[in-house]
């Protein structure tokens, strides 16, 4: 008798558990996509977080070539003036006028090739910024993307939630 007690409380207790299952399915049909579209708008997050983050660095970059070429155009000129320096004491030991005739020509040659000199390091500094600016630009498109797939994916889960 006991155990006929025991048998048809268990039964009682546990006769809606079916329906109370199949309603937990229900709202696991609807909060599954939700879910699955939130984390996949965090993930795009992420993405765009660590893209923003590359494009800083092409910034930098850019920086610190404009900076280098600066560094690198003045040691140029140093050198150059050094030479022009050196020439004119050499003319003047020879007993040559320096700002006249072959002397002068030596001078203004010297003068023409550090100015091509810094002409090609400027140019080539040009050329890295521009290089570093584009993946900045192209790392800032690369964020905006991943922001627009996670929005995406996140309104997805949403309509498939409620789709469902």
């Amino acid at each position: 008798m006991c155990v006929d007690a025991i048998s048809t409380w268990v039964t009682n207790m546990f006769k809606d558990v079916p329906s109370f299952l199949g309603g937990l399915g229900t709202v696991m049909s609807v909060a599954a996509p939700v879910m699955a579209g939130k984390a996949a708008q965090e993930s795009a997050e992420a993405q765009a977080k660590a893209a923003e983050y590359n494009a800083q660095i092409e910034e930098s970059k850019a920086a610190i070539s404009a900076e280098r070429a600066a560094q690198e155009e003045r040691q140029l000129r140093l050198r150059g003036a050094l030479t022009k320096g050196a020439q004119r004491a050499a003319f003047g030991a020879a007993g040559l006028v320096p700002d006249a005739g072959s002397p002068l020509d030596v001078l203004l040659s010297t003068q023409w090739s550090i100015e091509q000199d810094a002409a090609t390091i400027r140019y080539n500094a040009m050329l890295d910024q521009w290089g570093y600016g584009s993946r900045a630009n192209m790392e800032r498109y690369q964020a905006a993307a991943a922001r627009a797939a996670g929005k995406q994916a996140r309104t997805a889960g949403i309509i498939g939630g409620i789709t469902h």
